[in-house]
C-alpha cells in the first residue's frame, strides 16, 4: 500500500489513539486531494469533541476540487457515505465511489463495500456478497483482510472458515491469535493465544480479552492489562475500571478516578460509559451536580440502545 492508503487504513482500524494522531499529523503533511478530502471526511464526521476551525479548513482545501486517482475516489466515498447519511439521502453514488476505486486497485475501497452491505444484510446472500469484497481486497494484496474475514465468518456462525482464516492470516505474518481466542472455550488455551496476540502487537482488544479471562487468575496483572488496554483506547476498559473505582470493591473507591474513566470511556463513543458518566453528573461523584447535563448524556445513550439510561430518564426527569 502507498503511504495515503496506509495511513487512512490506521484512522480508520486502528486501536491506538496514539498511532490515529500520528497518521492524522502525516496525511496533514502530504496536502495532497485525497488526503485533504480524507482529512475533511475525519474532521466533519469522526472527530469529537467538533474541530470547526478544521472542518472549515479541510473543506476549503477541497471545495471545487476532482482528480481520478483511487485514493481520491476513496476518500471522496468516505466522504459522501458520512454525509448522505447524516442527510437522510441515498447512499448509491457514495457506493458507486467505492466500486471505482476498487477496479482502479484500491483495497481500501473494497473493505468499505463490504462493510456497508454486511452492517445492512437482511439475507444470506447479501451476506456472500460482502464476502466477495474482502475477498476482491485480499486478491489485490491486502492481507489484512483476512483478519476482517475470519471475524465477519464467527459473525455469520461459520466457525471451520473462521478458525482457516485466522490460521492461514497467521501464516501471512498477521495477528491472527486473537480472533483465534474467541473461538476458544478452553480459558488456559484462549490465554496462550491472546498472550501470542499481544508479543505480536499490544492493542486494546487482545489487552481488554486477556485482562478479562485473568481476572478470576491473577487480579492484580488484570488490573494492569486493563490500564494498558484503557491507554490504547479501549471505551471498555475505561468502563471497567470506571465501575471498579466507583464502587471501591477491588480498587480503592475514588469517585475522581471513576469520573474520568467514564469521561474516557464516553469520548470512545461507548454507551455503557456514556450512562455511567450521567449517572456521575446526577450524584455529583467526581464533579458537581449538573442534572441538565445527566440527561442531555442520558438521552445519547438512550438513543444508542441503553435501557438503564431509558428507564432513568422515565423515572428521574419525568
Amino acid at each position: 500500500m502507498n503511504e495515503f492508503k496506509r495511513h487512512a487504513w490506521v484512522i480508520t482500524r486502528d486501536e491506538s489513539d496514539l498511532d490515529v494522531e500520528k497518521s492524522l499529523d502525516l496525511l496533514s503533511k502530504m496536502d495532497t486531494l485525497a488526503a485533504n478530502t480524507f482529512l475533511a471526511y475525519y474532521y466533519c464526521f469522526v472527530k469529537e469533541p467538533d474541530d470547526v476551525e478544521k472542518i472549515e479548513y479541510y473543506k476549503n482545501k477541497i471545495l471545487g476540487k476532482e482528480e481520478d486517482s483511487d485514493d481520491f475516489l476513496y476518500a471522496k466515498a468516505m466522504f459522501e457515505l458520512d454525509e448522505r447519511f447524516y442527510e437522510d439521502r441515498d447512499s448509491n453514488r457514495a457506493l458507486e465511489l467505492f466500486e471505482e476505486a476498487g477496479k482502479k486497485g484500491n483495497p481500501l475501497a473494497y473493505i468499505e463495500l463490504g462493510d456497508y452491505l454486511l452492517e445492512n444484510s437482511t439475507n444470506r446472500k447479501e451476506e456472500k456478497e460482502a464476502i466477495t469484497y474482502y475477498k476482491k481486497a485480499l486478491e489485490l494484496g491486502f492481507k489484512e483482510a483476512l483478519l476482517i474475514l475470519g471475524e465477519v465468518y464467527i459473525e455469520i456462525g461459520d466457525i471451520r472458515k473462521a478458525r482457516k482464516t485466522f490460521k492461514l492470516a497467521i501464516e501471512e505474518g498477521l495477528d491472527g491469535y486473537w480472533g483465534l481466542s474467541l473461538l476458544e472455550d478452553d480459558d488456559k488455551k484462549a490465554i496462550q493465544l491472546l498472550e501470542k496476540s499481544c508479543e505480536f502487537k499490544k492493542n486494546s482488544k487482545n489487552l481488554f480479552d486477556l485482562a478479562d479471562i485473568m481476572m478470576t487468575e491473577d487480579e492484580e496483572l488484570a488490573f494492569k492489562l486493563l490500564n494498558e488496554a484503557a491507554k490504547l483506547g479501549s471505551g471498555e476498559a475505561h468502563v471497567v475500571l470506571g465501575i471498579e473505582y466507583y464502587l471501591g470493591e477491588n480498587l480503592e473507591k475514588d469517585y475522581d478516578k471513576a469520573f474520568k474513566h467514564f469521561e474516557l470511556a464516553d469520548q470512545q463513543a461507548n454507551t455503557l460509559g456514556t450512562f455511567h458518566l450521567a449517572m456521575c453528573y446526577i450524584e455529583g461523584h467526581g464533579v458537581k451536580k449538573d442534572l441538565e447535563k445527566a440527561k442531555e448524556l442520558l438521552t445519547i445513550a438512550a438513543d444508542e440502545g441503553s435501557e438503564d439510561a431509558i428507564e432513568v430518564l422515565e423515572s428521574f426527569f419525568e
